[in-house]
């Protein structure tokens, strides 16, 4: 182990001097070149040479990027061996579960662990600003995409170009490829060229999940809006407890979770439950 870590550091240092030569050869530009190959070369020798865990961390991030040691303290005594908790990241939703292999068994929706998330992403919120597509006047079709996940679609806030009272509609459409309707209803609001008004059918679940940048469509009728934004929860925890929290991290468990642990059975997320409580992370 001892040859392993030295022939580790060796290694390391020698392409540490390439490096710093070639930055000084290119002259008083980069004079201070020296001080950056330095702190490169510490921080990649310590987590080169920690163990394999340690690497992954450096790698794939603690409490930012794909957040792999936060996760990893939140699953010590973890109560189910079959399941972990769902995990969020808004900017990596889509390889957040890359990085735990052996654990995609069952992604238990009533656990969630929280990376990079926003106060205001979990709120109510405008989550796009549709653009119009197609039509003129009263009648009009308008596209958005989210982007990221968004958990539940609330509704459209919308700006109306005419002075007359508002008495439109509004559908939401699965696409431009899938003409399903996901909600439909009334546009109600004041009266007035410049007025916002509202369109809140009930709220659409499970909205964008994995959906990347597929557009939704938006028909409009009976109104002459000049901007439509669209309203949502990113991260819905509604229903949640938050156990402990850190930043833009934290973790948290459902109502009915929650509930088991007081019963006979709960014993093993009792004490979990109160680990993340009182010790957090």
């Amino acid at each position: 182990m001892n040859n392993q870590l030295h022939s580790c550091r060796r290694w390391l240092s020698v392409g540490a001097v390439v490096i710093a030569m070639a930055a000084l050869i290119c002259g008083p530009v980069q004079r201070n070149a020296g001080l950056a190959v330095a702190t490169i070369r510490n921080d990649w020798q310590e987590a080169w040479c920690a163990s394999p865990e340690g690497r992954r961390i450096a790698f794939y991030g603690d409490r930012s990027g794909l957040g792999y040691g936060y996760v990893l303290k939140a699953l010590e005594g973890y109560p189910d061996p079959d399941s972990v908790p769902e995990i969020r990241n808004p900017q990596h939703d889509e390889f957040v579960s890359l990085f735990l292999p052996g654990h995609l068994r069952h992604v238990d929706g009533r656990m969630l662990i929280g990376i990079g998330i926003p106060e205001a992403d979990r709120h109510e919120g405008t989550i796009a600003s549709a653009v119009r597509v197609d039509g003129g006047g009263r009648e009009s079709i308008w596209e958005f995409a989210t982007g990221s996940d968004v958990d539940t679609f609330v509704g459209l806030d919308v700006t109306v170009g005419d002075s007359d009272r508002i008495a439109g509609t509004a559908q939401l459409l699965g696409g431009p490829r899938d003409p399903s309707i996901l909600a439909l209803g009334a546009i109600e609001g004041g009266s007035g060229a410049g007025q916002r008004a509202t369109f809140r059918p009930p709220p659409v679940t499970r909205f964008s999940i994995h959906r990347g940048a597929e557009p939704f469509l938006i028909r409009i009728s009976g109104v002459d809006p000049t901007r439509v934004e669209v309203v949502g929860i990113r991260v819905d925890i509604r229903g949640y407890e938050v156990l402990t929290q850190e930043g833009e991290c934290f973790v948290a468990a459902r109502n009915e979770l929650l509930a088991v642990s007081s019963g006979p059975a709960g014993e093993g997320w009792l004490r979990y439950f109160q680990r993340l409580r009182c010790g957090g992370l």
